[in-house]
Formats: structure tokens, sequence, C-alpha cells
């Protein structure tokens, strides 16, 4: 397709990353653990400092992703000298999304301060893009 002609000439590596309670490999999950369809791919073994800045954060109630998950790939980070910012809030539970009511209509409280994340994270945005 003529529109697309010059698509591959443009990278597709994107500027930053930013990971929430996220899964950065599968060492941890439980022995019924069925993932079908998903090639299992162990994104702590292969960071390397080609990795784009992170900005990531996690829960330490967490109950389905555990957070030493994201402390192991922070961890990686740092070995491979990439540009990273983390947080580990105290409270909250896995799929908090901004942390909001708005987002969480479902939960009858939310914890005080993990919403602080959409700020923390912009401002580290603006911080990192000012710095290119």
């Amino acid at each position: 397709v003529e529109a697309n002609a010059g698509l591959m000439t443009v990278s597709s590596r994107p500027d930053a990353v930013l990971p929430a309670y996220a899964v950065f490999n599968f060492d941890w999950k439980p022995d019924d653990f069925v993932a079908i369809g998903v090639e299992y791919q162990d994104c702590i073994a292969a960071v390397t400092d080609e990795v784009p800045p992170v900005f990531l954060w996690t829960t330490d109630e967490d109950q389905t992703v555990p957070p030493s998950q994201s402390l192991r790939f922070a961890q990686a980070l740092s070995a491979a000298g990439v540009p990273f910012e983390y947080h580990h809030f105290q409270r909250g539970v896995h799929g908090l999304a901004t942390g909001t009511q708005v987002a969480n209509n479902d939960r009858p409280t939310l914890p005080e301060n993990v919403s602080a994340w959409v700020g923390l994270a912009t401002a580290w945005l603006r911080a990192t893009w000012a710095a290119r």
C-alpha cells in the first residue's frame, strides 16, 4: 500500500515505558496457572541499555502479580543503566488504574495516595522529554 511505503523506516521503539503492577516474567506463577496462547517472555532477563526510560509502580497488597516483579525489573534497569523511576505503594490491590473513584466505581474504598502515580508519571515524562 502506497500510504505505508515509508512505515518500516520509522523506529517503533517507544520513547518511554510506563508499566503498572506488570508481569515481567512467569517464574512466580501458581501451579494451576494456564496461559493459553501466551508466549512466555522474561522481560527482566532481557533488559539491556537499549530499553527506553521507564516509570513503574506497584502496590504491596497486590494479590494478582507479586510486587517483587516490579522490584526485580527496577533492579535490572538499574544494573543496565536505564533511566527509571520506581514507586512502591504500601496499600492497594491489583487493577486500580488511575486510583480514582471514577476508575474504581465498584470499590467502596481506595487507598489514599495511590492515585499520586498519575501526577508523578506526568512530571517524570515532562522531565524525561525535556532532557532529550
